[in-house]
């Protein structure tokens, strides 16, 4: 038995999994694929971002550039369900700088 809520493509775990993924293979188009088209996202510098296209783009030149060899861990999400279909997801990551 799946802890997948019906008509859910991912688990929260899923989700952060795929992040860590995308993040660690520098792939925006996987990174853009895992956010709603009006989702929100705040950097670990306090920038804020509404919607895909704004979060990858935000992304892709770090990524290109001083990001470009970093690496991700994150750890299991703190989840807060608001609905049947929705949730507030909450993780820490740690982010791994090479020599970029």
């Amino acid at each position: 038995m799946s802890n997948r809520p019906e008509g859910c493509a991912m688990t929260p775990a899923d989700l952060t999994r795929r992040f860590e993924a995308a993040w660690n293979a520098h792939d925006m188009v996987a990174f853009g694929r895992l956010f709603h088209a009006d989702a929100t996202f705040v950097n670990r510098f306090g920038t804020y971002w509404r919607g895909v296209e704004q979060i990858v783009a935000g992304h892709a030149g770090i990524h290109a550039s001083v990001y470009s060899d970093s690496t991700l861990e994150i750890d299991a999400p703190d989840v807060d369900p608001i609905s049947d279909d929705a949730a507030i997801l909450h993780f820490w990551s740690r982010l791994n700088a090479g020599a970029a």
